[in-house]
Formats: structure tokens, sequence, C-alpha cells
């Protein structure tokens, strides 16, 4: 969904949220644990201590209680607008437009805190948001891979909606995006294509050393997910790239994804990813095979 619908377009507009929280008194501190990391931290550690070192003692700090932020209004949205690709021949005017509107809520079982830190389900959250955007062909993959033919797509509008929810120590995100209309237009070898592109994916995250105060699954501690996602129509199209005909524009039909990651320590991150892609059928034009692969990451923020 990211890698065909992201679009990038400098933009000006306006945001909003409703109805505003009632005034009141701000919720009590709270001192928040953290996850702590479960594999590659204590393995580095205990290794370190079976070979014979001894870390310096640390001064230990006492945690810092922090005040909850309040319930965010459950309605929100926006309205921009940009100036699409001069591909489309108009390259002047700002005729190009977004539009969302979502809504968000959250619950704790009617229960403290304190007691739910075995619960699989509590606390809860869920935001369901949903998008139209006047020209989908505007995004930085359409737009590149189908530069040739933007001319006789013209601008297509589209829509986009997302649910993102998490239960306890589980975190669950499922989106579409996709073309309203049909695409028709004829490809640098002549063929007639009809198309309607539309992308799709749904994702499962778990929380390890869960507490009921997180509030961002995978942002510390050791976590894993399992992501699945989908195309429709994106196949990809005929170019003539220095004159040899060439697939473009295209994408898998499924790809699936295993992460594992973990926080080994304040602002590095440690994360391996499986993924498999399956290509469309070459009677859609793809090459029916699957690519398989193995990805590691060292992420440091500072």
């Amino acid at each position: 969904t990211t890698e065909v619908f992201e679009n990038r377009q400098a933009a000006v507009g306006f945001e909003f949220a409703w109805p505003p929280p009632p005034l009141g008194p701000p919720a009590p501190p709270v001192v928040v644990p953290r996850a702590e990391p479960q594999v590659i931290t204590p393995f580095v550690t205990n290794l370190a201590r079976w070979l014979g070192y001894s870390p310096l003692p640390q001064r230990a700090f006492r945690p810092v209680p922090v005040t909850p932020p309040p319930d965010p209004p459950p309605f929100y949205g926006s309205f921009s607008v940009y100036k699409g690709s001069e591909n489309f021949g108009n390259g002047t005017t700002i005729e190009d437009f977004n539009a969302s509107l979502g809504y968000r809520t959250r619950g704790h079982c009617g229960k403290p805190y304190e007691e739910l830190r075995s619960s699989l389900v509590c606390p809860w959250h869920l935001d369901v948001h949903v998008d139209y955007n006047s020209s989908v062909f505007d995004s930085r993959f359409l737009e590149q891979n189908y530069r040739p033919f933007l001319r006789q797509i013209g601008r297509v509008p589209g829509v986009a909606a997302s649910v993102k929810a998490s239960f306890g120590p589980f975190a669950l995100v499922g989106e579409v995006n996709s073309a309203i209309n049909e695409v028709r237009f004829i490809d640098a070898l002549g063929n007639p294509r009809n198309i309607t592109p539309m992308t799709w994916q749904v994702s499962l995250a778990y929380q390890f050393d869960w507490n009921p105060w997180i509030t961002e699954i995978g942002a510390q501690g050791t976590f894993v997910s399992v992501a699945y996602s989908g195309s429709r129509d994106m196949a990809g199209v005929t170019d003539l790239v220095g004159g040899v005909p060439t697939r473009v524009g295209f994408v898998p039909e499924h790809r699936l994804l295993l992460t594992a990651g973990e926080w080994v320590m304040d602002g590095l991150r440690v994360a391996v990813e499986y993924s498999a892609n399956w290509d469309y059928q070459p009677k859609s034009g793809g090459t029916g095979q699957i690519a398989h692969g193995a990805f590691g990451s060292v992420q440091l923020n500072f």
C-alpha cells in the first residue's frame, strides 16, 4: 500500500478534531514501566558474565512519573490542495486535493491499569480512517512508472481506508487503497490496457514484556510481526526503455513479511525480516515466480 500509493506532494491545507476535550484536572502522574529486551541483550549480558566480565556498578535512577495525555477528540480530519504532475497537461494550476475523515476511541474494560497486566484484550484502541484523493497517479510510484501514459490516463480519483487497533499486547492494522475508475490507455506496443490499481494489507504485531501503559507496540523492548499484502491490476505494462520493450509499473500480487526486532538499548534497534513475494501469473502479465528474501537492519536514533 505504501509502495504504490504513497503521495509526497507539497501541499497546503488544514486539519481539525472535534469535539474538544472537556476541561478538567489532569490525570494523576504514573510511573510507566519499560518493556525490557528479551533476547539479544540478555544473551550478550549473560555471555559476557560467563566469560568473566563484571560490569561497573551503575547509579540507580528513580523513575520519573508522567502525566497521561487526555483522550483526543474522537472525530478528526483534514483537507489539503496541491499541484499535481505536469505530465497530465496542466501543471501551472492547483487543482488536486486530498480529503480525510477519521474516528478513534479507546477503553480499558472498566478496570484500573494495575489489574490489566495479564490481559490479552485491554486496554484497547481503535482508529478508523478514510481518504479521498482526486488523482492517485500523482503517487510517487504510479507517476514515475506510468509517466509515458499519463496524458492518456488523466486524473483518476481514488479512496483509501484503514483500521488501526490494539488489544493488550497485540496491534492490528488493515488498509486498502484503490482507484475509483477504470484506467484505459495504449501501452508502448500498441496494446490496449484496462486497469483499476488496488492494493491492500493486513498486519499483526505482538509486544513481549508488555504492560498496559505501553501506547505503541514495537517502539521498545522485543516484538514480532507478520504482514500479508496484495495487489490487483498491478502486473505492470510494457514501455520502451532505450528502444527495448520492458515491463514497468509492477508489484507482487501477494507478499508475506515476517519480522522480529529488539531495542537492545535506548535508541538502538536490531531487526531481521523474511520476505516472500508472489508475482502475477503469465496470463496476467507476470512471471508466476516466487522471490524469497532475508534482511537485517540496525537502526540508531539520536
